[in-house]
């Protein structure tokens, strides 16, 4: 049996591991193997550790904290708890109101609190101050904002210049934008991971911008074939496209 006993893999979920709600079967035997073979794996997500878990059916354990809603939350998901969480700051009215006022696009607002998730159009005030309000009850995780966004950047350049200084700003999806808390990404996340495991290598793959802070921390990053073209251009590899089997492939690489 192979040693994979200093290495930790962190892997985004939606387009690395997991394809249009298939996890590649290779996959599966890989990340079995590599486990028995002593290493971590953990995934490193836009979602929620609370909703994964209730969502999907994973065909193999997870041996290491993950990171849930883009590194707000650190998830032990073997014992279902929430090792750590970071809730945005008490200006986050101001920062919709703002992102409202100077980004002109068409805009609907998602609010990621540990409670519930709740979305809003700009446009519907009434809406608006409804989730803002049951939202005031608990914390704030994170906002995305979904828009019809049309323009070349990854990021929307009105958002990225209002978040500024004040907000982390990534995106995990085309034509959209989220805010965590400053200083707080899957980078950040996958640091504490690695602290929290003891392991000697980390290994980051994912296929789009709001991966790249967590490549930039690895000891090998490594884009999927699919991946944007920013996040490619991060990488220390290129590895099979997500619908092939892209863990197996790092893993068979390792």
């Amino acid at each position: 049996m192979k040693d994979y006993s200093d290495y930790l893999i962190c892997s985004d979920f939606d387009g690395t591991l997991d394809w249009q709600g298939v996890i590649h079967p290779s996959n599966t035997d890989a990340i079995l193997d590599f486990i028995a073979g002593g290493g971590r794996f953990s995934i490193c997500t836009g979602r929620l550790g609370e909703e994964l878990r209730s969502q999907v059916t994973l065909p193999f354990p997870i041996n290491a904290p993950i990171a849930g809603s883009t590194g707000a939350q650190i998830y032990d998901y073997e014992n279902e708890k929430v090792l750590e969480q970071t809730f945005l700051d008490d200006g986050w009215m101001t920062l919709i109101d703002d992102l409202i006022r100077g980004v002109d696009l068409k805009q609907t607002f998602e609010i990621v609190t540990p409670k519930f998730i709740k979305q809003f159009e700009a446009t519907d005030e009434r809406m608006r101050e409804s989730v803002c309000r049951a939202a005031l009850e608990s914390a704030v995780y994170k906002i995305v904002v979904y828009t019809d966004y049309a323009g070349t950047d990854w990021l929307v350049p009105q958002a990225v210049d209002i978040c500024k200084g004040r907000y982390n700003v990534t995106s995990n999806r085309v034509a959209s934008y989220e805010m965590t808390a400053l200083g707080i990404d899957k980078g950040y996340a996958v640091r504490k991971i690695k602290e929290m495991t003891g392991a000697k290598t980390l290994v980051c793959i994912g296929d789009y911008a709001g991966d790249l802070s967590m490549l930039q921390v690895a000891d090998i990053a490594v884009a999927v074939d699919n991946a944007a073209p920013v996040l490619k251009a991060a990488a220390d590899r290129i590895t099979a496209h997500a619908k092939d089997g892209a863990i197996a492939a790092l893993i068979a690489d390792l």
